[in-house]
């Protein structure tokens, strides 16, 4: 099938127009996500890529909007798809991979990485109103459960676990608005 064709048939939603579209650009779209991932990534995700890519040609396909060249349109769409899950999954790290890096025993790159990610933290910290300091002394210096702060600082024991929470999400975006890390 030409491209012409398959595009035709996708704006007509002939099944045989997908499997076409798909035999010819699952590949091509593969090969940009990996290389916008470096290579490092799982292949559900670029499965969810692939089929992200052919909703946006399939939607702007249906909705009568011409598409020139469809091999630069799906390669554009792969780099841009690509880029956005990408970025997603650098903002979104885990608390479980923080406290991995924190926690492993690190080889010299990644002890100065940890060093300098404490000092950014020490000085997010600072910033913060003195008992939200104090919570968090008292939670990960201390390692005193939430209900034992409460008893400590006389608040009730959710205001402290809701304090806690809010300032933990507080200090990352702070730090991630100053694009530190």
């Amino acid at each position: 099938m030409t491209d012409q064709e398959i595009m035709d048939g996708m704006a007509n939603n002939d099944p045989k127009a997908f499997v076409a579209f798909e035999r010819k650009y699952k590949e091509r779209v593969f090969a940009v996500a990996r290389k916008i991932f470096n290579f490092n990534i799982m292949p559900f995700t670029l499965e969810e890529i692939f089929y992200e890519v052919l909703l946006g040609v399939w939607l702007k396909l249906i909705k009568n909007e011409k598409i020139k060249e469809l091999g630069a349109f799906v390669a554009t769409i792969a780099r841009n798809k690509s880029i956005n899950k990408l970025n997603y999954q650098k903002k979104h790290q885990t608390l479980n991979q923080t406290e991995e890096i924190l926690n492993g025993d690190p080889n010299p790159l990644d002890k100065i990485i940890q060093e300098e990610f404490l000092k950014i933290l020490q000085k997010q910290i600072q910033r913060i109103d003195p008992i939200e300091q104090k919570i968090l002394h008292l939670r990960f210096n201390e390692e005193l459960k939430i209900h034992e702060i409460a008893q400590k600082l006389n608040l009730n024991t959710p205001a402290v676990g809701q304090r806690l929470r809010r300032t933990i999400v507080k200090i990352r975006n702070m730090t991630q608005n100053r694009g530190e890390f």
